[in-house]
C-alpha cells in the first residue's frame, strides 16, 4: 500500500459518520421508499439505477461527482441535451486536478466543522462534584 501512497484508515465502529460509505448507506432507504412505495417487490430492479443516480450526482463536500473522481468520466450534463445551441462544455481538467481540488475542499469544510464543534463545546465546563450525563454504548456479553 506505501508503494502506492495509499494511506489506511480505520473508522470507529461507534461513529458510522466517519465512514464517507455510511452517507451513501443511508440514502438507499430513502430512494426505496419514494420510488418503491406502491409496489415493494421492485426495489431490486430499480438498484441499478439509484446507483447511477448516487454515482452521478455532485456531491456538496467535493463539488464532483463520484464518476468524476473514481473513473475519470465526464461530468453529466442534463442540460446538454436540451439545450445543446449553448455551445460546448468547457475544458476537461485532469484527473489529478479535480482530486486535489476536491481534497481542500473536503479540508476547508472539515475545518469550518471543527471550528464551529469547538465554539459549541467551550460553554460547558463542569467543576468537581457536578452532575453530568454520561453516554456510554452497551457491550456485547458474547463472551461471558
Amino acid at each position: 500500500m506505501s508503494e502506492y501512497e495509499v494511506e489506511v484508515r480505520f473508522s470507529p465502529v461507534r461513529h458510522p459518520q466517519s465512514n464517507p460509505s455510511e452517507r451513501i448507506m443511508k440514502e438507499l432507504p430513502n430512494f426505496c421508499r419514494i420510488y418503491c412505495y406502491q409496489n415493494h417487490k421492485i426495489w431490486a430492479e430499480l438498484l441499478p439505477q439509484i446507483e447511477q443516480w448516487l454515482n452521478k450526482t455532485v456531491a456538496s463536500a467535493t463539488g464532483y461527482a463520484s464518476v468524476e473522481l473514481i473513473f475519470n468520466a465526464q461530468k453529466p450534463d442534463i442540460f446538454a441535451k436540451f439545450l445543446p445551441e449553448l455551445g460546448d462544455s468547457p475544458e476537461d481538467e485532469e484527473l489529478a486536478a479535480k482530486v486535489l481540488k476536491a481534497y481542500t475542499k473536503m479540508k476547508e469544510k472539515a475545518s469550518k466543522r471543527d471550528s464551529r464543534r469547538k465554539l459549541g463545546n467551550s460553554r460547558l465546563a463542569p467543576k468537581v462534584n457536578d452532575k453530568v450525563l454520561v453516554k456510554t454504548q452497551p457491550m456485547s456479553d458474547a463472551v461471558k
